[in-house]
């Protein structure tokens, strides 16, 4: 991989799209570790089935308890109905039964199977009321009001205990009892059939209510689902540009041009890995403006290198020449150091001879000097005498 100094000396924008370019930029979003991203996706997805489970349940438990009311109501109450209907016939064929007998203890058997009779139609009624409490229904209210005065008339012409009818009292046959019964019938049969239009209507609210929770269920898993999809596509949009840019500038730095920095400004894990990429980009050109400056140092270095190995070169020639003169030389001085050396044995020898001749001369001189201080001594006493 080669590098020239003005590549390497380009600033780090240099190459770069300017400031309208495509950069990622940082938002709330781009700034979530992808962990975040991917636990919140998760999440949406939670949310989005437990909000749809959540709803449907609610419509479920609804649709439950429209259904147990109108099973209720079918088995408990419709039927109920139908026992207070018998039980009024009943009623009705006793007391027209001890109307139409003279035996006391017959009259008296009859009045026992009316109360019995009566106690059952009023346990039916009661559990009918109960099972219809809150619900209006109008029929019901006229067979309690015929059905009560057809009970008054019966007290009145039907003596308690078995006895005997007046003769010329009125009986249950005439039209003021037939009346009250057959109000009280007709009162029942308005009953069953508001029960059978309650229930109905149940079935009908109940058939809405399935149809609600459909759409409210499919609705809340449209709204998650469309909720989870943008936010996937947003998380993948986000993480395809970051790696985009990412090997936008890794592709550059492979082929030699160290300038293409990562255009992402997030502070997640992909816009701490561009940000050191470019901080790698960085280092490494301001190492190879070093190693240029130095390399164009170098080649400065080695032009004068040569110019001074050409001149050592020329100067080697004349120190050459030079040094066959002092060959030369050398051995005239050596020619002249021996015969310096010949006349300096000679004058050794002269010296050893002078050095002699000087000895007896000093001996002589001694001698001289005796000769000398003796006659002088003999002056000096010539003198004195």
């Amino acid at each position: 991989m080669t590098h020239d100094s003005s590549t390497a000396a380009r600033p780090s924008g240099a190459g770069a799209p300017g400031p309208d370019d495509d950069r990622v930029r940082a938002t709330w979003f781009t700034n979530l570790s992808i962990r975040t991203k991917v636990v919140v996706l998760l999440a949406l997805v939670v949310i989005a089935v437990v909000g749809a489970s959540a709803s449907a349940v609610a419509r479920m438990s609804q649709i439950a308890a429209t259904t147990r009311s109108v099973q209720t109501i079918s088995t408990e109450v419709v039927s109920r109905i139908a026992v207070v209907e018998r039980e009024v016939v009943e009623a009705q064929l006793l007391a027209t039964q001890a109307a139409a007998t003279d035996d006391a203890a017959e009259r008296r058997r009859l009045a026992d199977l009316a109360a019995e009779s009566d106690a059952v139609l009023e346990e039916a009624a009661a559990s009918f009321e109960a099972g219809t409490e809150g619900i209006v229904v109008p029929g019901w209210d006229e067979f309690r009001s015929s059905w009560a005065t057809w009970l008054d008339l019966r007290a009145d012409r039907l003596p308690t205990g078995g006895g005997a009818v007046p003769a010329g009292a009125p009986t249950l046959s005439d039209p003021d009892a037939e009346a009250a019964v057959a109000a009280a019938l007709a009162g029942l049969d308005q009953a069953d059939t508001d029960s059978d239009a309650y229930l109905e209507g149940m079935a009908a609210a109940s058939e809405a209510t399935v149809q609600r929770a459909t759409r409210s269920l499919l609705l809340v898993q449209g709204v998650g689902l469309a909720v989870v999809i943008v936010f996937g596509l947003l998380t993948s949009r986000t993480i395809r540009r970051q790696v985009a840019e990412v090997r936008r500038s890794v592709e550059a730095m492979a082929e030699g041009d160290l300038t293409v920095e990562p255009r992402v400004d997030s502070t997640d894990e992909l816009g701490g890995m561009a940000r050191s990429l470019a901080s790698a980009q960085q280092s490494l050109r301001s190492t190879m403006a070093g190693v240029v400056g130095a390399a164009q140092q170098v080649a400065s270095a080695s032009a004068a290198l040569t110019t001074s190995s050409e001149r050592v070169a020329a100067g080697s020639d004349e120190t050459s020449a030079q040094a066959g003169a002092v060959a030369a030389a050398a051995e005239q001085v050596s020619r002249n150091v021996q015969t310096v050396a010949a006349g300096a044995e000679q004058m050794g020898a002269s010296i050893r001879e002078i050095a002699q001749n000087a000895s007896q001369a000093a001996k002589v001189a001694g001698q001289a000097t005796d000769v000398a201080q003796a006659t002088n001594d003999q002056v000096t006493r010539l003198g004195e005498s």
